[in-house]
């Protein structure tokens, strides 16, 4: 499970939904089917964006200021939406007509209301991906140095993030412990987890794999192309098929971050 699916899944669990529901007053089966079609979307465009330095740089200093480790659904319940209509229009660009547009003919809503349950989520997720960028590049950097991982990765605060199970301080250390959280945010159970145990660095990187979609033992040089906002609706409101699959897209996401950190 990527960081997408993990994001998409906690974004739209019932807690979160109903957070929105309450505040816009827009029903909660709308406001599911409006996440599920944007949220790829709103990847891909900082994936886009994050494509060149400069747009890597502006983005690491948005996450700096984005950077609490509350539960999602806490953090979409006590949204500041001026802030995250900032982020949004900051997110699409030129294309927010456009991509508010797209949006609200595909789901029957208005763009005021696509762009008001839109703005309640984007801190969140800026949250979110702060958080797991961070993480990937402690294990990376860590790697690279030869460090034992084993107490190294501490997971709580990702894990809390997504929704986890969150270790025990007593369990921090141990190998089992590590992967009961990573089992947790794979979708595993703890026992699954612990009867494929690995060597410690092993278990946080293939976590971060499972995040990032793919292999994290070597950042690509190569940047994103740039993204056409048909392929972008294409791929994710059903037609067209030329855009990259939406897996490619967080994992390059982080990537590009990673590589700004070093």
């Amino acid at each position: 499970m990527d960081f997408l699916s993990l994001l998409t899944n906690s974004m739209t669990s019932q807690s979160s939904v109903n957070s929105i529901s309450r505040k816009s007053g827009i029903d909660s089966s709308d406001i599911t089917k409006l996440l599920i079609k944007a949220i790829p979307i709103l990847i891909q465009q900082l994936s886009s964006n994050a494509s060149s330095e400069q747009g890597a740089q502006s983005l690491l200093g948005a996450l700096g200021q984005h950077t609490s480790t509350a539960s999602i659904e806490s953090q979409i319940a006590n949204a500041d939406t001026t802030d995250g209509s900032k982020i949004l229009s900051h997110i699409l660009g030129g294309n927010s007509s456009s991509v508010l547009g797209g949006l609200s003919s595909q789901t029957g809503l208005d763009e005021s209301q696509v762009s008001g349950v839109l703005s309640n989520i984007t801190p969140a997720m800026l949250s979110s991906l702060s958080a797991t960028t961070t993480a990937a590049s402690k294990v990376q950097k860590n790697k690279k140095k030869g460090i034992d991982l084993s107490d190294g990765l501490d997971m709580d605060e990702l894990a809390q993030l997504f929704g986890g199970a969150q270790m025990s301080s007593s369990s921090k250390a141990s190998s089992s412990g590590m992967e009961d959280v990573l089992g947790s945010l794979m979708g595993m159970s703890g026992g699954t987890a612990s009867s494929s145990r690995k060597k410690s660095s092993s278990s946080g990187m293939g976590m971060l794999d499972a995040l990032m979609g793919g292999d994290i033992s070597e950042l690509s040089s190569s940047k994103s192309s740039s993204s056409n906002l048909d392929d972008v609706f294409g791929s994710f409101l059903g037609g067209g098929s030329k855009s990259k699959k939406s897996g490619s897209d967080s994992s390059d996401l982080i990537k590009s971050l990673m590589k700004m950190m070093y």
